[in-house]
């Protein structure tokens, strides 16, 4: 992946893609490095997005790998 293409994620919630600041919805329980399923958490890595799902009337949606 290209530092162009990289969209940086913060435990606060903020998103960076290129020049622009975005909000992140993020797991209730936080961002952790042991991700357990169903623990309510983000983890911590490098995905790559697989998917995108877009509707007019709902937020954008990314599936990651």
């Amino acid at each position: 992946m290209t530092d162009d293409n990289k969209i940086l994620v913060y435990p606060s919630g903020k998103l960076i893609y290129k020049d622009k600041e975005l909000r992140a919805a993020l797991g209730k329980s936080g961002v952790v490095l042991n991700k357990q399923e169903g623990d309510g958490a983000t983890p911590v890595g490098c995905f790559s997005i697989r998917k995108v799902y877009y509707r007019a009337d709902w937020p954008l949606t990314l599936s990651l790998s």
